[in-house]
């Protein structure tokens, strides 16, 4: 347990001295190849694979009815493979590598289990960054290179009462009296923000950037489209991606969502903060 924790440093805030009386949403065994230690072969039909710039990951479906994930890094340096109850509850990871890329790929692993059983408790990980303002979580969501951090910045400069909560991978539960909170992550990107504590969620807002700062609240069926967009799940799997839709649209009918095409400015935060604290 103490090399675990060593190679999952932002995890600290999360650990739990005491068993919950909830049953886990996964349970994973996570086992440290040594040196020169040979991975695991797929006897498996590929699924799907994410090309991104940082990680390559492949999906598998196992012949007993389970999945298989390879996680590599770029060259296409192998650091991880997942092997996974169909349900994705039971699983058990080889990590590899020297300590970073251990750390870099354990993380990874218990991300992506996460936001694939995190469903069964009406929550979604979200790419997003989130200020706290007031009690509540402004999510600011968007493409790469938007400038989700960037806004968030603006509102820790210009606006009071205001603090990160989370810079990269929220997430966004809808609780069982249908109010909406989001949580803080052991995963926030490049900011080092790992704070564990979760508020209700005062609006979303998806940004744009353009020559001029305008705010609109958006409607259906938009505003759960909006929310999906940034959530992460097996997209090419009908079932999965169905019940993502269901949740987004669940999650967007009790906030208030809104698009915001916009400058970096302080305009821009002033105007953002004026209208989704109206």
């Amino acid at each position: 347990m103490s090399e675990l924790q060593s190679l999952l440093p932002s995890y600290r805030t999360f650990y739990e001295k005491e068993a919950t009386g909830d049953a886990p949403l996964f349970e994973l065994f996570a086992h440290i190849a040594g040196e020169g230690e040979q991975p695991s072969q797929p006897a498996a039909q590929p699924l799907h694979t994410f090309d991104e710039p940082d990680i390559i990951q492949e999906f598998y479906a196992e012949p007993q009815g389970g999945h298989s994930i390879r996680i590599y890094t770029h060259p296409r340096s192998l650091a991880a493979i997942l092997h996974a109850s169909a349900d994705w509850r039971q699983a058990r990871a080889e990590i590899f590598g020297n300590t970073d890329t251990q750390s870099y790929a354990l993380g990874n692993v218990i991300m992506m289990l996460y936001a694939l059983t995190a469903l069964d408790a009406n929550a979604l990980l979200i790419h997003a960054s989130v200020i706290e303002h007031g009690g509540k979580g402004f999510i600011f969501q968007g493409k790469s290179g938007t400038g989700k951090s960037t806004h968030s910045r603006l509102w820790l400069k210009y606006i009071t009462d205001t603090a990160l909560l989370n810079d990269d991978n929220p997430v966004v539960r809808l609780m069982p009296d249908d109010t909406v909170r989001v949580f803080g992550t052991p995963w926030s990107g490049k900011t080092p923000c790992y704070i564990n504590r979760s508020v209700p969620v005062g609006a979303f807002v998806r940004l744009f950037q353009a020559p001029e700062n305008k705010i609109e609240r958006m409607q259906p069926p938009l505003s759960g489209a909006s929310i999906i967009g940034s959530s992460s799940g097996m997209r090419w799997d009908k079932d999965f991606y169905t019940r993502m839709l269901q949740l987004s649209f669940g999650i967007a009918k009790q906030t208030g969502i809104f698009t915001l095409h916009c400058l970096p400015d302080e305009e821009a935060a002033r105007i953002c903060h004026a209208t989704v604290t109206r």
